[in-house]
C-alpha cells in the first residue's frame, strides 16, 4: 500500500497514488512528482486505448465474412446505446436537449461532416454536420457523446477514429450566453456534464487567449429552442 503524504490517504500501488496526486493535490504538489503523476495519467490512458483496440480487432477477427462484420457493428451500436446510455447515472427527459461544440486540433477545426459521425445512437447523436447534439437523456458527460462518435480524449491526447493527436488538451463551457465570452469558463476535461442549450469547446495545442477567443466565437449557436422544462427554458 502507498500513502499520500498530502492527506494520508492510502492506496494499492504507485501509479493510483501519482494519479491521485494530480486529482486532489496539483497545487501542492512539486515539479518532480507533478511529472510523476503526469506519466501514471499517460500510461493509464495508454493501456486503456490498447485494450480497445485489441478488443475491435478481436471482434473484426472473429467475423470473417462481410455479412457478420454488418451484424456485429449493429450488436456494437446497441451494445453502446444499452451499455453506456442505460445506466443508473442517467434518466430519460422529455423532448430533446441541445448543444453545440467545436473542436481544434493544433489549429485545424476537426470536421464532423463524414455520415461515420452521424445518428449512432438514438439517445444522443449528430443529425448533420452543424456540431449540434441532439440528447434525449439527461446526465451525459461531454466525453461520453464523443465516446459514441468513436472519439476519445485525456490531459494530453485527443485520439479521432484515424489518429491519436499528442499534446496539452482544454476544455471550455458556455451556458446559455449566445454573446461576447463573458459566460465562457475553462474547466476540467472531464467533469462536463452538459445540459440543454450549452457551447462547448474542446482543443488540443498551445493558444493565446485571443485565439481562444476566436475558436470560441467560430462554435456555432444552438439553433432549437430550449427544451421543455430545462433550465434555459
Amino acid at each position: 500500500m502507498k500513502n499520500c503524504d498530502y492527506c494520508e490517504e492510502e492506496f494499492e500501488d504507485e501509479e493510483q497514488l501519482h494519479i491521485h496526486w494530480m486529482e486532489e493535490h496539483a497545487d501542492e504538489i512539486t515539479s518532480h512528482e507533478k511529472d510523476k503523476a503526469k506519466k501514471a495519467k499517460r500510461d493509464k490512458d495508454e493501456r486503456k486505448r490498447r485494450a480497445k483496440e485489441e478488443q475491435k480487432n478481436k471482434i473484426m477477427a472473429v467475423a470473417g465474412t462481410a455479412g457478420i462484420v454488418v451484424l456485429l457493428v449493429g450488436i456494437g451500436y446497441g451494445a453502446v446505446s444499452a451499455g453506456l446510455l442505460d445506466g443508473p447515472d442517467f434518466e430519460e427527459t422529455t423532448g430533446h436537449y441541445h448543444a453545440t461544440f467545436d473542436l481544434y486540433i493544433d489549429g485545424d477545426r476537426y470536421q464532423f461532416d463524414d455520415p461515420r459521425y452521424l445518428e449512432r445512437v438514438q439517445e444522443i447523436h449528430l443529425h448533420d454536420a452543424d456540431n449540434q447534439i441532439h440528447s434525449h437523456r439527461r446526465g451525459m458527460t461531454f466525453q461520453q457523446f464523443l465516446n459514441t462518435i468513436d472519439l476519445d480524449y485525456g490531459e494530453e491526447y485527443i485520439e479521432t477514429p484515424d489518429e491519436r493527436h499528442e499534446g496539452e488538451v482544454r476544455l471550455f463551457h458556455n451556458h446559455g450566453d449566445a454573446d461576447g465570452h463573458e459566460g465562457w469558463a475553462e474547466i476540467d476535461i472531464r467533469e462536463l456534464e452538459f445540459t440543454d442549450q450549452d457551447k462547448i469547446l474542446l482543443v488540443l495545442g498551445e493558444y493565446s487567449d485571443e485565439e481562444i477567443e476566436d475558436m470560441q466565437e467560430s462554435v456555432p449557436p444552438v439553433t432549437i429552442d430550449p427544451a421543455p422544462g430545462s433550465s434555459a427554458a
